[in-house]
């Protein structure tokens, strides 16, 4: 029977490399070890052999990203620098970080949502209302033929008008009015049903 040995995990000195720049740059080290698949006890020794120390690294170049402090910068400006910050923090893994600027460019990003939203609410009103008042267009059109069906006499008497009066006195007649004057299709639709209902 042999005796089981601890499985050393061997990484290359590009993999190293890596892992050390990326905890210099800020990214804590549990999170590095997860990255590049290292042990923790091992980074941590091979961190004070080489001495990554942060301590030690010069300071960063100014932020490219950081705004006149004189200038007066609009709402959306905020948002955009928040979320290029944002960015910046989940790329080099400092996940509290982003999350901070996650909240902040929703705060800053709420009102104009909120526009949006209403005007996607107010142009669904404007089309249901529309849809409304062709509804009522066709349903009075209906009730003019019905009547007209119902009434043979009058339907004869209607025929043997001129077209301009059938036209235009159909809602003086039977006391059917709508908001605007027919259309020219709304007008063949009529006599298509006056028609219809015509009897044989």
């Amino acid at each position: 029977m042999t005796d089981a040995r601890p499985s050393y995990r061997i990484r290359s000195p590009e993999t190293w490399a890596a892992a050390r720049d990326a905890f210099l740059a800020g990214e804590p080290a549990e999170a590095v070890c997860g990255r590049f698949d290292l042990g923790l006890s091992a980074f941590w020794k091979r961190a004070r052999e080489e001495g990554w120390r942060r301590a030690d690294q010069p300071d960063p170049e100014p932020d490219d990203v950081l705004p006149d402090p004189d200038a007066r910068l609009e709402r959306s400006d905020l948002a955009d620098l928040a979320w290029q910050r944002l960015s910046r923090a989940v790329g080099q893994g400092r996940i509290a970080e982003a999350l901070r600027w996650q909240k902040l460019h929703a705060e800053l990003t709420a009102p104009e949502r909120a526009r949006e939203r209403e005007a996607a609410r107010e142009e669904a009103r404007l089309r249901r209302a529309e849809e409304d008042a062709k509804d009522a267009r066709i349903d009075a059109i209906t009730e003019v033929a019905e009547r007209l069906a119902l009434d043979p006499a009058l339907f004869h008497a209607r025929r043997a008008r001129p077209a301009s009066a059938k036209v235009h006195d159909v809602d003086d007649v039977h006391s059917v009015s709508t908001s605007t004057p027919l259309n020219r299709a709304e007008r063949r639709r009529l006599a298509r049903l006056q028609r219809a209902a015509a009897p044989p």
